[in-house]
């Protein structure tokens, strides 16, 4: 790992420890928890002076603290659902990083490929060393929709393992949701449409 992302990730996490600690003060300040503000004195002292004070400039920096808590608490847990931007393959002569980006056009291309879809939109995740994929589809009515879906996750499967080489393991789950059934099933059907 580099240092400058290991001095980020320390810095990172002092950021994280000192918002919380704001915060389990400021749930002290509320609760009048002596226990808590006996724990937490140096913070309490600047949550009264600065977050409960009649001064009008103390009173706006509390604000601004609280603001930067909010962001804070907002921001580390989206860090903790955010997706990893690439997937690692291991080959034999070492690692393969393939983006994110990369693997969602790629499953969009593989489901937009089956006449019956009209159009895609794909979601791809990979947190935890595995891998999901989330597909909204637009379907002509021709084909069955569970027929079809079941085509585009094992077709969508099949090439990820051999294209990409993503471990089969490494697949958590494929889903498609169908936004719209359309009966026209040809590109001409489309072109016959008005423009309102």
């Amino acid at each position: 790992m580099n240092p400058i992302s290991i001095l980020w990730s320390l810095v990172r996490y002092a950021i994280y420890l000192f918002i919380l600690l704001l915060g389990v003060a400021l749930v002290g300040q509320y609760y009048n928890s002596h226990l808590l503000t006996q724990i937490l004195d140096p913070i309490k002292s600047f949550i009264e002076e600065y977050i409960f004070s009649r001064n009008v400039y103390s009173l706006l920096w509390g604000m601004l603290f609280v603001f930067i808590f909010i962001v804070g608490v907002v921001t580390f847990f989206s860090n903790l659902l955010a997706s990893d931007p690439y997937v690692s393959i291991e080959d034999e002569q070492g690692y393969i990083h393939v983006s994110v980006e990369a693997i969602r056009d790629f499953v969009k291309k593989i489901a937009t490929a089956n006449r019956e879809v009209i159009d895609a939109r794909a979601k791809v995740v990979y947190r935890k060393k595995k891998l999901l994929v989330s597909l909204r589809l637009g379907v002509s009515s021709r084909q069955s929709i569970t027929v079809l879906g079941d085509l585009i996750k094992d077709d969508i499967r099949r090439k990820l393992i051999d294209v990409v080489g993503i471990g089969a393991d490494n697949i958590k789950s494929i889903e498609i949701a169908v936004e719209s059934i359309d009966k026209r099933t040809t590109i001409s059907d489309f072109r016959d449409v008005k423009v309102r």
